[in-house]
């Protein structure tokens, strides 16, 4: 019998394999969408290019959409379109949108590109739709030069090579004594949010309020801790603790920030979202707001401080 392993017994190949299986399999009660979202990419018959199911896209018009397979190196989508759609479900979902798939949201920019199959036709209709599209794909892969799909299997370890950590590289932490690694700080075992680094940084690790009938509710101990859209400003607020202004005197307040997430598999894990500083300007008694200043974290200080 097949045993599931662990995340840190798994080799890069045990992961892969779990990925492509979990993924290819998370449709329900569509099967024309499965067997055509399967058959692309079995046809592809490339292992260094990677799939994802079920992506939200973030429309020009800041609206999100729902496409059913995805291929983030070339920025390329696969909508498959059946004879009775399920419209409404697929309105629900987005309406009711959660804090973790926003952010593992893909932008619909300039160079992204949207290809339909009508599921409703002849299985040769389908079947010449899914090889012209199999075929624009291995044509783009050969024309442009992508970096292969490699999973990784420690954040922290891909993060302490490099002494960088940048949003653009999405890398999940499992667990914040992975992140606090980063830092120089080797724990066994943490249960706070918050680390302090000293020299006016902290790292800071929320759980963000996802929207309720339009309202924000609250994630843990009344704290409601809110994120913009463009990802640039961070609202913290707790109503049943009144003044909760911090004294951020002379020192500048940054917050290093690692937000509680899901990937698309509905695994939990921590994303870097960037450096906040503390805005004294705009904060109140009940709310305090951080702004973003910059996308990425030069690690050296602190590792070389742990040295």
């Amino acid at each position: 019998m097949y045993n599931k392993l662990s995340n840190q017994s798994m080799s890069i190949e045990d992961k892969k394999r779990e990925y492509l299986i979990k993924t290819l399999s998370r449709t329900k009660r569509k099967d024309y969408e499965n067997y055509i979202i399967n058959r692309i990419y079995h046809k592809l018959n490339r292992l260094d290019v990677k799939p994802v199911t079920q992506q939200y896209v973030k429309r020009s018009d800041g609206r999100y959409a729902l496409i059913d397979l995805y291929f983030p190196q070339i920025n390329y989508g696969i909508e498959c379109d059946e004879k009775y759609h399920l419209e409404h479900d697929e309105e629900d979902r987005i309406r009711t949108l959660s804090i973790e798939e926003m952010l593992d949201s893909v932008e619909e920019t300039q160079g992204f590109i949207l290809r339909r199959v009508k599921a409703y036709e002849s299985i040769d209709s389908i079947e010449n739709q899914i090889n012209d599209i199999v075929h624009e794909i291995q044509t783009i892969l050969i024309n442009r030069q992508i970096k292969p799909w490699v999973v990784k299997l420690d954040a922290a370890e891909e993060s302490i090579k490099k002494q960088i950590i940048r949003v653009e590289d999405h890398l999940e932490f499992d667990k914040i004594t992975m992140i606090a690694r980063c830092f120089g700080k080797n724990y066994k075992g943490y249960q706070k949010s918050g680390i302090p680094l000293g020299e006016g940084y902290s790292v800071w690790c929320p759980k963000l309020a996802v929207m309720v009938e339009g309202k924000a509710e609250a994630v843990a101990n009344g704290w409601i801790n809110t994120l913009s859209s463009d990802w640039n400003y961070i609202y913290e607020e707790n109503h049943k603790k009144g003044d909760i202004r911090y004294a951020v005197g002379e020192t500048n307040q940054y917050r290093i920030i690692f937000a509680k997430s899901k990937n698309n598999l509905g695994q939990n894990y921590y994303r870097f979202l960037g450096v906040f500083q503390f805005d004294k300007k705009h904060s109140t008694k009940s709310k305090n707001v951080y702004v973003r200043v910059a996308t990425e974290i030069n690690l050296t200080p602190w590792l070389n401080h742990s040295l």
